[in-house]
């Protein structure tokens, strides 16, 4: 009988360390930081400035002081500050009501010198007073680690997400 405790018991554990290593794993903390940052961009109704700022302030703990920028089809290529990057967002997010941001298909790929390349299509649904979309972009960001934290520090985005 006690052989059969110890075997469960040893197995458990061994599925317990499976699932914390894979729960933890770098991947899966950059999804789950993006899936946050999209919580906090969709707006639905009027908010408080006060859960305005804090959504604002999630999206900065994400973002490195210097984010480069490539729009493509805008031919726009820039370091852009965190700060202005910040205020563009409380920009954007007060020009629709309700406006979804969900992150769908994502793929991440870590490599050796701390950073991250992820490829994402993002939904957005948003309604301005004249106009109501929901559309797919796909979007690629660079991250790297720094002190034990995934900062954005590179976005590549399509002009329609963004103007």
């Amino acid at each position: 009988m006690k052989k059969i405790v110890i075997i469960v018991l040893v197995v458990l554990m061994a599925a317990f360390s499976g699932w914390l290593y894979h729960y933890y794993s770098d991947s899966e903390v950059i999804k789950r930081q993006l899936h946050e940052a999209s919580l906090a961009l969709s707006r639905n109704g009027a908010e408080a400035p006060v859960k305005t700022g804090l959504k604002m302030r999630i999206i900065k703990s994400m973002l490195a002081p210097e984010c480069f920028t490539v729009i493509a089809e805008k031919s726009f290529k820039q370091a852009v500050e965190r700060d202005l990057i910040i205020s563009y967002l409380l920009y954007y997010r007060n020009r629709y009501d309700p406006l979804s941001v969900t992150i769908e298909n994502m793929t991440v790929e870590i490599a050796e010198d701390n950073r991250a390349s992820v490829e994402a299509s993002v939904r957005v649904e948003r309604k301005a007073a004249t106009t109501e979309s929901g559309q797919i972009y796909m979007i690629t960001l660079e991250l790297e680690k720094v002190e034990k934290k995934w900062l954005v520090n590179g976005a590549e985005l399509p002009a329609g997400l963004v103007f």
